[in-house]
């Protein structure tokens, strides 16, 4: 179980199982070449910093590639991967955790939070920490590639 908060909402989300975690990376595998940059430099950071108009302007040229690459997606897979992560998702209602997202009606079941705005943010952290060991693995292989050896 993760906990994250996205617009000062506290939400929760259950992993998702191995299978499901392939069939998402499998679909966001075209957007890695521009992912990986972007969680680089989110992971550098300081969440208490304030971020300046040049650290805007650098994650505007990291992104261009990213939407570029969101927009070639076809819409079957754009709707599993938000589906997928937005299926196990809880949020904090009158201080407890419930649902979040009704798959059938493919909406949040609150009718003030049915808006893009959040949906991404919350994929984007469901994203985050399932695939994380996968990025890590990445990012260490890439590091060891780049290491010469004696």
């Amino acid at each position: 179980m993760i906990s994250f908060e996205v617009n000062d909402r506290k939400y929760q989300s259950e992993k998702l199982n191995a299978i499901a975690q392939f069939h998402v990376m499998r679909r966001i595998s075209p957007l890695l070449p521009t992912l990986v940059p972007i969680f680089v430099e989110m992971a550098g950071t300081d969440p208490d910093k304030k971020l300046t108009v040049a650290d805007f302007a650098k994650l505007a040229t990291l992104a261009g590639p990213l939407a570029d690459g969101l927009a070639g997606m076809s819409d079957k897979d754009a709707e599993f991967v938000l589906t997928a992560c937005l299926t196990g998702v809880k949020v904090e209602n009158e201080g407890k955790f419930v649902p979040f997202w009704n798959a059938t009606a493919r909406k949040s079941m609150f009718e003030d939070m049915n808006d893009v705005g959040i949906f991404l943010p919350v994929a984007v952290k469901v994203i985050q920490e399932n695939l994380s060991g996968f990025f890590q693995g990445l990012l260490m292989s890439e590091q060891s590639e780049a290491t010469p050896t004696a």
